[in-house]
């Protein structure tokens, strides 16, 4: 019966010792985490499985629409608070409710414990409180400064010292030394130097204290569990007797020499003379994580308080308990989070170098406190890394949370119950910090800081019993950074943990392994300036390399890549490098590209930097030149059109819907009729041509040829569109003409504007570079302005362009000349889609009709004269073709009475025969073009062949020249034979074989004008002279190399040798 009483007994106390208390917060309606016998809610944590700073985080979210909820921990019912206008009330607001701290350690055995600020209550924490709180405010600790300073350096040195490429440390050690160090000269005054000398006496002492591992894990576990029944110490007496000793010993030394050194023990022993004042307000603050003190402190009544040898003993220990562990955690995380991150590091190196510079190489306490970027980095730190992860209060009397909803009661927090906040939850909460496990300094910048939720960053506490050492810690771990990225750059080694865990089998604030970082030696400033000077070098070519290979090089292989046939391409001139250097005239290069891929439908080139396909087949070319026009309805531009709009309105350059439209009213200015009513102003020129040489008694002139013929068709131009009358055959320095040639000769200056145009059309078109001088260009608008106003005002008409193109500004123009005969077999048809195309009325301004006409002069001028050039030439060479032709020049004047017709002219087929044989082996628009302006596809035909998607933007190019000397169209193409284009033959040339004036809607508008011109001039030439083969005649014929205009090598020297009556 006994034992039943016993054992009945035993489990009474069971139960409301360890299982009646669980169920605390379940009998007051809070929700709460489920707890066990004994351990309570830590058994996870107790038992090494979870460490504590990750189970405050997992709690918090586990209880996260909650603005409390319940634990069982340290022998307590605790509740945890997560709301932050509940903790703002607990900690500041009604303060005088939750005075008091928890005791984690056996106070009553351990005077210096006892007497220690954390763990003292009431009054007497207040009296403390307000008698130390003068010695942690800004200016004390700019008197401690330098001795922080001191023990940086030589920490710095120590590495600096020793010649290693890199020194691989556990960074939590030898933090843990530095804080050491740190501490035993400023709150001890010691000079002590544990990170050279490993076996330093404070050092070791110091670890006695602060590692909570083995033994003393089990005695903290122990007080924790069993407070009553503790009577263990977690301090040795042997460990505690050594730093009494030290700190009673400097007391007594100092009081007696009188011996001043700016430490801890100093400002103590001023504390308690009752000399210490808060004088700090000039001096900048030491950051934004800075716990400021409270008003209630502040404000304190203070009583003069004996402050014994013990208390300051007491207090100076304090800094060992709270100081070296957490420190240099906060120092070994921002080392970490700066070897993970080193662009951050590059920023807060720059800043550290600046300062440096600013300082003349001497940190200083109120430089420091101005680098902002340093100050980001270790806030950003006790953000996601806080040292303090959980703070605590001591309900000191009953307190009634009142509700907020419906779901919640009113709670009473009973006397002596445990109020926890969970730092670490709320610091990782992302509705108060977004993307909380990312390290980013710059939700602490000038910007984003004052935009956090107050008591959501609480690194150091909150309220009167916050942190009152906050200022020291941030100044160390600063002043230990500063010096030790002005000559390290911290970095990932093999054994870095990637990524970083907590250790769990510890209740100190470390890795999982360790903080294992490297330290790499930087470059001294004295040789940082060549080193960045070189590095920048290497920056900069390595940049223009990345630029020329993107820009120069890889698209060279764009053809290659997409399974097409290319010609070699080289960086900036691509396939066109003979063309360049004038080793080979473009015609011959265009004649040689299509024979050398005579197997190919097409292939690729590169036209400088831009890839460039070009279309041998005749069918493919048709069907992208008409049946697909859609896709390549625009021309490449050849000439920046920017800078000025003469050049930007002309037909050529305009593009879609405007080109279809000018296009469209321009077209019947150019049908055969219209021709005609300018026939008899282009025979006037040919008539003053021929005169100005049969009135020289000269029987042979011995002339450059193409040098007359540009004069003659300069004047028929200057006549035909701008309405003048001129004579530059005659008269030499015509100012007409030499504007016209200024206009359309390709001088080294031009060349250049040209292909820098080509090459790098953006920097030209910055430049504004312009290959025709604005004079000339103005010359020409002067003059169809003032023709035109002169022609409305006096209502005058003469058949010209000018009439015409007033006519079409007026919408007069229409097609009338289906009964007239065409100009010529060479003559372009107007494709069916201009025809057809419902013509908007647009306004024709008289700077449109001016680029209109101007452009005569850049497309008109010299390519008529090569024409005209290139078929007296090749009389010359082929007299019995000459004489045939002159037999019908003879004919028909006989048949007109001597006065040829625009009728009678287009009835000459010989000379129709000899004008297109020209133009096949002297085509002056040997390589016509069009721009892809939407992706098209091309459909394989051949085995070879794949789908070929030409991009938009990509330039298309037709080899008119190869296609004019390709055999299978032309047989002996070399050979100069108008029998090609006689009744019977000319219906055999196969359809878009013969293309002298391009293809399809863009094709030449103005053919009829350039044949009807041509046709003239040899008229009336072979009527008087006979082209005949003088010494200078070259004998072949080659293209000159050195400039874009479509002449011969040497000229065309020829002799007019005149005609003997019959």
């Amino acid at each position: 019966m006994l034992w039943f009483v016993i054992i009945g007994v035993l489990l009474a106390l069971l139960y409301y010792k360890t299982i009646k208390p669980i169920l605390y917060w379940k009998g007051r309606g809070v929700v709460y985490k489920k707890s066990y016998p004994i351990v309570g809610s830590l058994g996870i944590v107790l038992f090494q499985r979870r460490p504590f700073f990750n189970y405050v985080i997992d709690l918090y979210r586990e209880f996260s629409n909650e603005r409390y909820f319940g634990v069982y921990q340290f022998g307590k019912s605790a509740l945890y608070i997560r709301d932050l206008d509940l903790i703002k009330k607990v900690a500041v607001t009604d303060f005088n409710h939750f005075t008091d701290h928890n005791s984690f350690t056996p106070t009553e055995f351990d005077p210096h414990i006892k007497r220690s600020m954390i763990n003292l209550e009431g009054q007497r924490w207040r009296d403390m409180r307000a008698t130390l709180s003068p010695s942690f405010t800004s200016n004390k600790m700019k008197i401690m400064f330098n001795l922080l300073s001191e023990c940086a350096e030589d920490f710095t040195d120590y590495f600096d010292n020793q010649a290693k490429n890199i020194h691989e440390i556990e960074m939590k050690d030898i933090f843990t030394r530095f804080t050491n160090d740190a501490i035993a000269t400023t709150a001890f005054g010691l000079k002590c130097n544990s990170v050279q000398n490993n076996n330093d006496e404070f050092y070791l002492m110091a670890r006695k204290v602060t590692n909570v591992k083995g033994l003393t894990f089990l005695v903290f576990l122990m007080y924790i569990l069993f407070p009553n029944i503790s009577r263990l110490r977690m301090t040795s007496q042997s460990v505690s007797n050594f730093f009494r000793r030290i700190i009673k010993e400097t007391i007594r030394q100092r009081e007696k020499e009188n011996f001043f050194r700016p430490d801890m023990i100093h400002l103590l022993m001023e504390a308690r003379k009752g000399t210490n004042t808060n004088e700090e307000a000039c001096l900048p603050d030491t950051g934004f994580a800075t716990a400021e003190e409270s008003n209630l402190i502040r404000l304190h009544n203070q009583k003069k308080i004996e402050l014994s040898d013990d208390d300051i003993a007491a207090q100076v220990l304090l800094f060992i308990f709270g100081g070296i562990d957490t420190t240099s955690a906060l120092l070994s995380f921002t080392a970490y989070e700066l070897a993970i991150n080193p662009s951050i590091q590059e920023s807060l190196q720059n800043e550290v170098d600046d300062t440096l510079s600013d300082c003349n190489g001497k940190l200083t306490y109120e430089v420091l406190n101005k680098m902002k970027y340093m100050d980001m980095v270790i806030s950003e730190t006790l953000r996601k890394w806080p040292p303090g992860f959980q703070n605590d209060r001591i309900c000191v009397k009953d307190y009634t949370i009142e509700p907020l909803n419906s779901l919640e009661k009113p709670l009473l927090i009973e006397k002596g119950t445990l109020i926890l906040f969970p730092v670490s939850g709320i610091h990782h909460d992302p509705q108060y910090f977004p993307n909380p496990e990312v390290y980013d300094p710059e939700r602490f910048n000038d910007e984003n800081r004052n935009n956090i939720k107050p008591c959501s960053y609480i690194p150091f506490g909150v309220g009167p019993r916050n942190c009152i050492a906050s200022r020291f810690a941030l100044m160390e771990s600063k002043v230990l950074m500063f010096h030790l990225l002005s000559k390290f750059n911290i970095t990932r080694i093999e054994r870095t943990p990637v990524p970083l865990k907590i250790a769990q089998a510890t209740i100190n604030f470390v890795a999982e392994g360790g903080f294992w970082l490297g330290l790499e030696p930087r470059m001294l400033p004295k040789y940082s300036f060549w080193l960045n000077q070189i590095m920048l070098w290497f920056l900069i070519i390595g940049i223009i390399c990345l630029i020329v290979y993107y820009k120069a090089i890889k698209p060279l292989s764009y053809w290659k890549d997409r399974g097409v046939a290319c010609k070699n391409s080289y960086p900036i001139v691509g396939s066109f490098s003979t063309v360049l250097f004038q080793q080979q005239a473009l015609f011959y290069y265009v004649k040689e590209a299509y024979q050398q891929f005579s197997k190919e439908r097409y292939f690729g080139v590169h036209q400088f930097r831009k890839p460039a396909l070009y279309i041998k087949d005749i069918e493919l070319i048709k069907k992208v030149a008409i049946k697909d026009f859609d896709h390549f309805s625009d021309h490449s531009s050849f000439t920046p059109t920017e800078p000025d709009s003469l050049i930007r309105k002309s037909l050529i350059n305009l593009h879609g819907q405007r080109w279809r439209d000018v296009r469209a009213t321009l077209s019947p200015s150019f049908t055969s009729s219209k021709m005609k009513i300018m026939f008899q102003l282009v025979s006037e020129c040919a008539q003053n041509f021929i005169n100005y040489f049969e009135k020289q008694k000269i029987d042979t002139h011995e002339i450059e040829i193409r040098d007359v013929f540009t004069r003659f068709t300069n004047d028929a131009i200057a006549t035909i569109a701008f309405g003048l009358k001129s004579n530059s055959v005659k008269n030499k320095n015509d100012e007409f003409y030499l504007m016209a040639k200024k206009a359309t000769s390709v001088t080294r200056l031009r060349f250049f504007i040209f292909i820098l145009y080509l090459v790098f059309p953006k920097i030209s078109r910055f430049l504004k570079l312009q290959m025709t001088p604005s004079s000339v260009r103005n010359f020409f608008r002067q003059i169809i302005k003032e023709t035109v106003r002169q022609r409305e005002k006096e209502g005058l008409v003469r058949p010209d362009m000018i009439h015409l193109l007033m006519e079409a500004r007026k919408g007069n123009v229409i097609k009338d000349e289906t009964h007239l005969p065409d100009t010529g077999f060479a003559t372009v048809e107007e494709s069916n889609m201009i025809r057809s195309h419902k013509r908007n009325y647009i306004e024709l301004s008289e700077e449109d009709m001016s680029a209109q006409a101007v452009i005569f002069i850049f497309a008109g001028l010299d390519t008529s004269a090569s024409l005209m050039s290139f078929t007296a030439y090749e009389l010359a060479i082929n007299p019995k073709i000459q004489g045939r032709l002159q037999q019908e020049v003879d004919d028909t004047l006989s048949d007109c009475n001597g006065n040829l017709t625009y009728e009678a002219l287009h009835k000459m087929n010989y000379m129709d025969m000899i004008i297109s044989e020209t133009l096949r082996k002297w085509t002056p628009g040997f390589q016509n073009d069009r721009i892809c302006v939407k992706d098209y596809k091309i459909d394989p035909v051949h085995s070879w062949e794949k789908p070929l998607l030409i991009e938009k933007g990509t330039l298309v190019l037709l080899p008119i020249a190869g296609i004019h000397y390709d055999p299978q169209y032309f047989p002996n193409p070399e050979v100069f034979d108008p029998e090609r284009f006689n009744d019977e033959n000319k219906h055999s040339i196969e359809p878009f074989s013969y293309l002298p004036f391009g293809v399809g809607p863009r094709s030449c508008i103005a053919s009829r004008f350039a044949l009807m011109e041509s046709k003239i001039i040899i008229f009336n030439l072979l009527s008087k002279f006979n082209i005949v083969r003088i010494q200078k005649t070259p004998d072949p014929i080659k293209i000159a190399k050195a400039t874009l205009n479509f002449v011969a090598e040497g000229g065309f020297w020829l002799g007019l040798k005149r005609r003997i009556p019959s």
